[in-house]
């Protein structure tokens, strides 16, 4: 009871952080979940509470076209959103993690990324400090089949 509380708790924290309102039709980050607002193609891009995004990446997996925008820029110690937005809902089937540093994470944290909207995975990623030498900005894809790591300049 006590931990389900806890984690109630945090999870409204964290969508409160990001400026979720939870009845708008923009969408909320954090690791909250879903919001059920209809997200609008490339809504991320004006930035809401995050500033504008930085298309990083344009990248297919398992058939699926994905754009990784990163919002903020990285700095050693603090978080950096991160989003994914799938081309609709029904290809939105993937798991996502991402994680700043090596590609073996090690000294990184792993974030796994939470439904956000119609078509996005969103998540705020923990910046090591300090920041590796050679450090990403890592994304680990799971599906059906083995996970697919791509790593990418960050800025």
């Amino acid at each position: 009871m006590i931990k389900t509380t806890l984690l109630s708790l945090s999870t409204l924290l964290l969508f409160a952080a990001c400026g979720g309102d939870g009845g708008s039709d923009k969408p909320a980050a954090g690791g909250g979940g879903d919001t059920g607002g209809g997200a609008a193609a490339g809504e991320h891009m004006d930035g809401g509470d995050h500033g504008s995004a930085t298309v990083t990446e344009t990248l297919t997996v398992d058939g699926k076209k994905i754009v990784v925008h990163q919002f903020e820029k990285v700095e050693a110690g603090k978080d950096v959103p991160v989003s994914c937005e799938f081309s609709s809902a029904e290809e939105r089937t993937l798991t996502v993690r991402a994680w700043i540093g090596t590609e073996d994470g090690k000294g990184s944290r792993k974030e796994r990324l939470a439904r956000e909207g119609d078509k996005d995975l969103h998540g705020h990623v923990q910046i090591p400090d300090p920041i590796p030498d050679g450090s990403k900005l890592w994304l680990s894809f799971e599906g059906d089949g083995e996970p697919v790591t791509h790593g990418f300049a960050y800025h």
